[in-house]
């Protein structure tokens, strides 16, 4: 932050005011100052859990709405429905890009992502099989919960299986599925 003051009175031949949005997972922790033995650079600190999630949620901006999920929010789950209702509504390109965006904010806090995952599931239109960002990631996770059903119903998955699984579309996926439970083997669910 002190480079940055420097660098930008520098430029502009004015002190900034400096303000740090933290995102990250852990507790904020850092101090709000930079002291060194001949003076002071202080900014001010900000954890985006202190800013009101529903009201980003309710921004008419996507970019609002992303950045939304990682604030305070009264319910998270229903706040991701809304959040993935939201973005299914816009053109593909756009849709596209806010969820890759929102997949990567994910990950700065524990549990998100299976429920962004699941109500990606039910909320975005067929046609995101064909997307070339989200179609694979929705197919792979097909793919997941399918292999996690087999293993409760047959056990460890043999290499062979595992090869087929990755080879599968969503058609096929959807019809081994419906077969699980009535299939005796694993040869016999994988039979075409």
């Amino acid at each position: 932050m002190l480079q940055y003051s420097v660098a930008i009175t520098d430029v502009y031949k004015r002190v900034p005011r400096q303000v740090v949005l933290y995102v990250g997972s852990p507790l904020l922790k850092m101090p709000g100052a930079y002291e060194w033995e001949f003076g002071i650079a202080r900014y001010t600190l900000i954890d985006i859990r202190d800013l009101d999630g529903d009201a980003l949620l309710a921004s008419p901006s996507p970019s609002d709405n992303v950045l939304g999920i990682l604030a305070g929010l009264t319910e998270r789950p229903r706040s991701v429905r809304i959040l993935v209702g939201k973005l299914a509504k816009l053109d593909t390109h756009e849709s596209a890009s806010y969820a890759r965006a929102l997949l990567i904010l994910a990950g700065l806090r524990p549990g998100l992502a299976p429920e962004l995952e699941k109500a990606m599931t039910y909320q975005f239109d067929p046609a995101i099989l064909e997307n070339e960002v989200l179609g694979p990631i929705y197919r792979e996770g097909e793919r997941a919960v399918l292999r996690r059903l087999i293993e409760r119903r047959f056990g460890p998955v043999p290499d062979w299986a595992e090869t087929r699984l990755a080879t599968l579309s969503s058609e096929e996926v959807d019809d081994i599925s419906a077969r699980i439970l009535d299939a005796q083997s694993l040869e016999q669910l994988f039979q075409k």
